[in-house]
């Protein structure tokens, strides 16, 4: 596998990941859920290489961050 592809395949899933992110947080998930997909953007992140984009998903990181760092561990339930 090629640098060039592995860095790809590493975009396409840190926009797949960070899509699934933002669903979970719509729909209430409890924090401990959470922690583990904002881990796995960590590691996708650092392997999309040096380009602008991966500045890009660096900054969209840090907001999905934030927002997971206001969710508690209990589900709110209605």
């Amino acid at each position: 596998m090629t640098r060039h592809y592995r860095q790809h395949a590493a975009g396409s899933a840190f926009e797949r990941n960070a899509s699934r992110l933002r669903l979970e947080l719509s729909m209430g998930t409890p924090r401990r859920h959470l922690d583990v997909l904002v881990e796995l953007l960590r590691v996708l992140v650092e392997d999309t290489g040096g380009t602008q984009l991966t500045a890009r998903y660096r900054t969209e990181l840090a907001e999905l961050e934030q927002a997971v760092a206001t969710r508690s561990n209990l589900r709110v339930v209605r």
